[in-house]
């Protein structure tokens, strides 16, 4: 399984505020399998956030902050806490990582996993991945060749979902280039 999770922050540090999580599974054969994607409550009592970031997102498409942040007041009081959207997370890839092939990748892993695994700590929460199943997509493009730049992107950059079903997409061209998949 290629499991592709992309973050939207409000940092670039480990502790940044964690915005969405996306994440895409996609089976050996290329075929996407299942996605999960949240936004979450931006109230997250000592995590960070940066000014450059800040001005990132204010660059961005309507779509993508819409598909990022609550738009109404209403989304934004039902959006779940930091804690409760890691333990929908965890949940979700535990469907997988029964699979032997199972393997959590980043873009790099010290942006997604990193901070994801930093918020999974500070919430008391066990990883939903072992130290040995984590990939970087960002490793792989340094030993791969440019082909998977022929890939469209399809949806709205920026949007954690979309962002993590194209990586995946681009990591499957990668790992089938050295006969690691089909």
């Amino acid at each position: 399984m290629i499991v592709s999770i992309d973050l939207e922050t409000l940092d670039t540090a480990p502790t940044a505020i964690i915005a969405a999580i996306g994440i895409s599974v996609m089976s050996e054969d290329g075929n996407f399998v299942d996605g999960f994607k949240t936004k979450i409550d931006l109230n997250q009592p000592g995590r960070s956030v940066s000014s450059s970031t800040m001005c990132f997102w204010l660059n961005q498409d309507f779509a993508a902050q819409d598909l990022t942040f609550a738009t109404t007041d209403d989304e934004a009081s039902n959006l779940p806490t930091l804690t409760d959207a890691l333990v929908q997370m965890s949940t979700f890839l535990r469907k997988y990582s029964q699979y032997a092939e199972y393997r959590v990748w980043g873009n790099p892993s010290t942006f997604d996993i990193s901070k994801l695994e930093h918020a999974l700590h500070c919430a008391g929460l066990e990883f939903p991945w072992e130290f040995y199943q984590i990939g970087d997509m960002k490793t792989l493009k340094l030993v791969s060749s440019d082909a998977w730049r022929s890939i469209d992107f399809v949806g709205v950059k920026h949007c954690c979902l979309d962002d993590a079903k194209h990586q995946a997409k681009v990591i499957h061209m990668m790992l089938k280039e050295h006969g690691n998949v089909n």
